[in-house]
Formats: C-alpha cells, structure tokens, sequence
C-alpha cells in the first residue's frame, strides 16, 4: 500500500545525502501520525472482513516505553517545573539501558505456541540518517 503524502507536505520529508536534497512523495513509517494513518487505511479496506475472519493491528515498542518515560513526559508539559531528581534520574537510566542493551529482540520460546505475522514488498526503506 503506497499512501501519497500531500505535495505542500512533502518539504517536511526533506533529508540530504551524498547525492543531493530529496523529499518524500509516499508514506513512511519514520513520520509522525504514519502509523496511524496507515491503520485508519487499513481497517478502512478490510472493515467487513474484521469481524468475521480477520485481525487487524499494529504495535511498536514505544508503546511500552511510554511507562518508563512518564516522569520524562511530565518535564515536557506546560508550566512544569524543570526539577530533574531522583524519580526523573531513575527513568532517564531505566529508559537508557533498556535501549542500548540486549535484548531489543530475541528468539521465540519455542515451548509456546506464537504466530509470525509478516509483511512484504518488492522494494522497502527503513531509516534514513541524514
């Protein structure tokens, strides 16, 4: 599913490489909303199929983040005192270590049943470090 992004939109897609300035012109994951967007697409699609003999869902490891770096989240709101003690010093680190160390991603317990679910195109990206 290649989902355009509007022309007046596609200067904030920008990024540089060494063979010039280049824009988006289809969605990616990196975006901000793109996830959801592409859920709304998707469930859109298959609405009369979801009840009867299909799933549809998406998840991304920020979601568990999301507990970790709540105090973090807190500094950032409005009229906040910028206070980083113990409790924010705690998160920081939990927050750190859980994304630079192993296990980001392991092998299946293969005494559980599990479903591998994939997805698959002719040609992918995935990051752009610019």
């Amino acid at each position: 599913m290649k989902i355009h992004i509007a022309p007046e939109d596609q200067h904030q897609t920008t990024f540089t490489c060494p063979f010039g300035t280049f824009a988006y012109t289809r969605m990616l994951f990196g975006l901000c909303k793109a996830p959801s967007t592409f859920q709304r697409y998707v469930t859109s699609i298959f609405s009369d199929l979801l009840q009867d003999c299909m799933k549809v869902f998406m998840d991304d490891f920020t979601v568990y983040a999301t507990k970790i770096a709540l105090p973090l989240s807190k500094l950032l709101q409005k009229d906040v005192d910028f206070n980083f003690d113990q409790p924010y010093v705690k998160a920081f680190q939990e927050l750190k270590n859980r994304l630079t160390s192993a296990p980001i991603l392991q092998a299946p317990n293969w005494e559980y049943p599990f479903e591998l679910m994939c997805d698959a195109s002719n040609s992918t990206l995935g990051v752009v470090l610019g």
